[in-house]
């Protein structure tokens, strides 16, 4: 496998990228097909109109990464940072993320449909899911700190060990969701149920 630089190349494929720094880079209409990031900073970098298949982001940096128009698909985030991301602006076509042990704080997926998406062990504080469809997906032993939930689809959603978390059972769907004795006590007091 030869070295490529993400300056002088568009297209990537099965490469492995360890240690790059290029926080604020300008990395528009890039193609990466089954590429590993490993320890890569890619802080405030543009991501416009790229597009990511089938890659891993392991001990990276994205924050205030750049996504307009950007493809996301089957792309696996795991002990990554991706604060003040807007994922909203990605390509929503074969749209799919995977988070493990990330912090995503202050993100924005409002009106995204995510079924199935995994935010396991994450650290996902006040980020946006108003309107989104979050069926199937797993909070398993996430903090979900001053994130908003309105008008979301939770349905089928595992919480069970996720903390800190404030969603209204009245405004938003939670038919099967799964939650352990904690979780449901919170889930409670939205209905104005005083457990003793």
């Amino acid at each position: 496998m030869t070295f490529m630089t993400l300056d002088t190349n568009k297209d990537f494929e099965d490469q492995k990228f360890h240690n790059l720094k290029n926080a604020q880079a300008d990395l528009r209409s890039k193609t990466f097909s089954q590429c590993t990031f490993v320890n890569c900073d890619f802080t405030e970098s543009n991501f416009t109109d790229s597009k990511f298949t089938e890659c891993k982001f392991n001990q990276s940096n994205l924050s205030l990464a750049a996504l307009d128009g950007c493809k996301l698909q089957d792309v696996r985030f795991s002990e990554s940072k991706l604060v003040g991301v807007d994922f909203t602006r990605c390509n929503t076509f074969l749209f799919e993320i995977t988070f493990q042990g990330c912090v995503l704080s202050g993100c924005n997926f409002s009106s995204l449909k995510l079924p199935g998406t995994s935010f396991k062990g994450c650290t996902v504080k006040e980020c946006d899911f108003v309107d989104a469809d979050l069926t199937g997906s797993d909070f398993f032993e996430s903090n979900l700190k001053g994130s908003l939930f309105h008008h979301t689809n939770l349905s089928e959603v595992n919480l069970v060990d996720a903390r800190d978390f404030s969603i209204n059972p009245e405004t938003n769907k939670l038919e099967k969701a799964k939650v352990s004795m904690t979780e449901a006590v919170v889930l409670m007091e939205h209905l104005g149920l005083i457990i003793e």
